[in-house]
């Protein structure tokens, strides 16, 4: 999956990003992303989420806690497409565009 992953916080370390995520199935409802991001052409590893997938709603979810606090990723799956969130502490972090490759 590649795409776009751009800062909705623009007073912060944030930065607009290339995204390349690689997706793994590990069970039938759970999936984990290799989250990625392209720095000077070459993937640099961000790391893991396993992500749960909502099958009625057609939506992977995962959370995870930082420094910053704690993070909701909501990804809805549209055919080759993925359109995406990230939420920190109830502020919009990133929207995230991707495309299966």
């Amino acid at each position: 999956w590649t795409g776009s992953s751009l800062c909705q916080v623009k007073d912060s370390p944030c930065h607009d990003e290339a995204a390349i995520y690689h997706a793994t199935k590990l069970t039938a409802t759970t999936y984990q992303f290799q989250m990625n991001k392209m720095v000077n052409g070459k993937e640099e590893e961000m790391g893991p989420l396993v992500f749960t997938w909502d099958a009625s709603q057609q939506v992977l979810t995962a959370v995870n806690r930082s420094p910053r606090g704690t993070g909701t990723w909501n990804f809805k799956l549209k055919g080759n497409t993925m359109h995406g969130t990230l939420t920190v502490e109830k502020n919009l972090f990133r929207v995230i565009d991707l495309q299966k490759q």
